[in-house]
């Protein structure tokens, strides 16, 4: 779908326009967009950092005006925050979704300097209804772009206790051996590089596009707050998570060609209070755009705790290429039929208990073998029902 020109559909005499949105199929009449776009007029005033402040917390990448609309030499001025990694969305290759913009708008879009910490857009047009329609167009792009950039963050539940750590370890050198010993048994393409540090082992809840600082700091209460919703308040009562991580799949169905192996959870009563949480927390940042890629509320969480990656050994080798030097170096798979071969029954830990939920980042320093990602957020779960 056209971002700048959605899809308008006929019904009986009126016209409305369906949203691109990867969680609504939402349609809103084409003459409502105003009240859409939540702008808040000079006959209903509001101050600047009250404004401000509500545009974060009612949710930051649905964009709305940060001030009031002024009226100055007959034109109306409107300004909203919009990221600065959107811009050169809403700008486009030669300014083209801009002018697109404003000729189609009869608008004039300014921009803060690229140099500037400034990432507020002054919309100018000479009505004030005007500068809702721009909003919407301008929501509309950011929502495209987000569903193609890779995720900044996460939320997970990390898997630091130590008897789970040195069991990894111990598998890891079992593995290496048997690669060393006999590479066409199972075990091949298999080498040190595929695995994680010790100290980044977790289960994936939700991956995340933070788009600023405003959007960490948001998504840090979302999570915090989830405690005390009704879907938290639920599945959290019981406190800390009793977890066995036991068995090993891959992420395609030929285990001779993988390039994710990931250790599973046991199914059972924990493991589906877990899977229920996750569930959770994933449509709650789905619901506020936050979550990466196309995900739909409802979909479900596919629980994993990465043990061998592909693309983590050849972030690996790139990062070994000496400066100036030049390597052709792309993801390849391995051989993992050993593994689910000697290993099908092979316990991790079998009921540790686990008592954090955090959102950390993936921005930084990725390989460090000495401790955990940085975390931004935390859900402490013996606290959460207490």
């Amino acid at each position: 779908m056209d971002t700048l020109l959605p899809q308008i559909i006929k019904i009986d005499r009126r016209l409305y326009r369906k949203n691109p949105s990867r969680s609504s199929t939402k349609i809103v009449p084409v003459g409502h967009l105003e009240e859409e776009a939540d702008i808040n007029f000079p006959d209903e005033p509001l101050a600047a950092d009250d404004t401000q402040d509500e545009s974060i917390f009612s949710g930051p990448t649905a964009i709305s005006l940060t001030k009031l609309i002024s009226c100055e030499q007959s034109k109306s001025t409107g300004t909203v925050y919009v990221p600065k990694i959107f811009h050169k969305n809403v700008i486009g290759n030669n300014r083209a979704t801009q002018k697109k913009i404003e000729a189609e708008l009869n608008c004039k879009l300014i921009f803060p300097n690229q140099s500037s910490s400034d990432a507020h857009i002054k919309i100018v047009t000479e009505s004030s209804a005007n500068i809702s329609a721009v909003i919407s167009r301008i929501n509309c792009i950011l929502t495209d772009a987000r569903s193609f950039l890779p995720p900044t963050h996460f939320v997970c539940l990390p898997v630091l206790h130590p008897l789970a750590k040195d069991a990894f370890v111990s598998f890891q050198q079992e593995l290496l051996i048997n690669a060393h010993k006999d590479q066409n048994r199972g075990y091949g393409y298999i080498d040190g590089d595929l695995f994680p540090a010790p100290t980044k082992l977790h289960f994936t809840l939700a991956t995340l596009l933070l788009a600023d600082q405003r959007e960490v700091s948001f998504a840090s209460k979302l999570l915090t707050s989830f405690a005390t919703t009704e879907p938290g308040e639920s599945s959290l009562r019981d406190g800390p998570f009793r977890l066995t991580i036991k068995g090993f799949d891959c992420m395609n169905d030929d285990p001779k060609s993988a390039y994710v192996l990931y250790a599973r959870l046991l199914d059972n009563a924990e493991a589906r209070r877990l899977q229920t949480v996750a569930n959770n927390i994933a449509d709650l940042f789905t619901q506020h755009g936050l979550h990466s890629g196309r995900r739909e509320i409802g979909d479900p969480v596919k629980l994993h705790m990465t043990v061998m990656n592909s693309r983590l050994r050849c972030e690996r080798q790139r990062s070994r290429v000496p400066t100036g030097g030049t390597a052709d170096i792309n993801p390849v798979s391995f051989n993992a039929s050993g593994v689910f071969h000697d290993y099908t029954d092979y316990t991790l830990i079998k009921e540790g208990q686990f008592g954090e939920i955090q959102l950390c980042s993936l921005l930084g320093d990725k390989d460090t073998k000495t401790s955990f990602y940085p975390c931004m957020a935390k859900l402490n779960l013996r606290q959460a029902n207490s």
